[in-house]
Formats: structure tokens, C-alpha cells, sequence
């Protein structure tokens, strides 16, 4: 009996001797993952925020329009501006904050603009919009006329609106080309004839 558990032991201290190396390469592996799991959490803390976004482009919409089919300088120049951002619009023209209307996101103004490319530009605290327009130098005051020339026929151009209108021949009261007869010294007969342009007849010239 005494020498069979002394065997018995034997075996027992034998096999708790095999199993012993395994320790120190469980915790070493062990040790490693734990560090590995704290690198990767730091750099994921120091990694750089992303920026924040820029307000949405578009999400307004601006209208403008005048009383002329172009803009001219010191015209009035109707603006009208409609958010879908949730909040009322302040608008500016070139940098330059313009007063107005505002209700439920429509903000309206309106604006006198010298010759040049204006910038008008609508934002609220998350969207901005904006819009170029051209405004015209005038080149007449309204009422001025100046004479021109079309295929050698006289006319005149008639200021409208701070611009002169298309050449506007003077008024036909003959057909070119035609003949009518005269009086030549008031007891002769003659003929004349209607000019190029049926503005009017030449000299009276003798015969029939």
C-alpha cells in the first residue's frame, strides 16, 4: 500500500511539472493583447476631430427684378430672398447689410445699385446663397433724341429708360421713286421725283 501511493504521488508531482511551462507564455500573450487594446484606444483619442461642415450652399433662393427688362444704375432693384433652412434670411448687397421685411424665412428689400457687377447674398445661421447681377451705366436721360443714318435715310433715336431706342426713320409721304407734276416759275409744268427714302420730292424740273 505505502509503495503504491508513494507511485501515485510520483506521477502527480510528474505531471504538475509538465504543465508549468504553459503559465508564463499564457500571461505573456495575455499582457501583449492588454497593451495592444490601450495603443489602439489612445490613437483613436489624440485622432484629429474632422472639420466642421460648411454652410449649405443653394438651400435659399434669391429673385430679383426691376421695373426694366435690364438693370440701370440708380434703378430700384427689387430683392427677394426664401430660406428652407428653418430661419429668416438677412441679406447683404457687396458686403453690406441691407434692411427689409422678414417673415416666416422671406426677407424682401430693395436696392439702388451704381453701373457694375453687384454681389447680393442671403444667409441665416446655417445656409447662405448668393447672386451676381450687372447693372448698366446710363447713356441718356429720358426724353433726349439724337439723329441717325439708315441706309442713307435720315431718323432719330428717342432716350427710354436711361437708353436710346433703335433708329426710327423719319415718317414716308411718298413712295420712292415716284413722279408728280410741278410748276416751274409758277407758269411752266415740270415734274418731280419722291427721294430714296419717301421723306420728300426733289427740285421741280421742266417738261411733262
Amino acid at each position: 500500500m505505502l509503495q503504491k501511493n508513494k507511485a501515485d504521488g510520483s506521477e502527480g508531482s510528474l505531471k504538475g511539472q509538465d504543465e508549468a511551462p504553459f503559465l508564463p507564455s499564457i500571461l505573456i500573450i495575455i499582457c501583449m493583447a492588454a497593451g495592444l487594446f490601450l495603443i489602439f484606444n489612445m490613437a483613436s483619442s489624440n485622432k484629429a476631430q474632422p472639420p466642421l461642415l460648411p454652410p449649405v450652399q443653394g438651400s435659399m433662393g434669391i429673385e430679383l427684378s426691376t421695373d426694366r427688362e435690364a438693370y440701370l444704375e440708380n434703378d430700384t432693384v427689387y430683392v427677394q430672398a426664401l430660406s428652407h433652412c428653418g430661419g429668416n434670411a438677412a441679406l447683404s448687397l457687396d458686403g453690406q447689410p441691407l434692411a427689409g421685411d422678414v417673415s416666416n424665412g422671406r426677407f424682401e428689400a430693395s436696392v439702388k445699385a451704381g453701373a457694375g457687377t453687384h454681389e447680393i447674398a442671403a444667409m441665416d445661421r446655417t445656409c447662405i446663397a448668393k447672386r451676381n447681377f450687372t447693372v448698366a451705366a446710363r447713356e441718356c436721360s429720358d426724353g433726349d433724341n439724337r439723329t441717325c443714318i439708315v441706309n442713307g435715310c435720315d431718323g432719330k433715336m428717342l432716350c427710354v429708360g436711361g437708353t436710346f431706342s433703335a433708329c426710327a426713320l423719319n415718317e414716308h409721304i411718298c413712295q420712292p421713286g415716284s413722279r408728280i407734276g410741278c410748276v416751274v416759275d409758277g407758269c411752266r409744268p415740270g415734274y418731280t421725283y419722291c427721294n430714296a427714302c419717301g421723306t420728300g420730292f426733289g427740285p421741280c424740273l421742266e417738261g411733262a
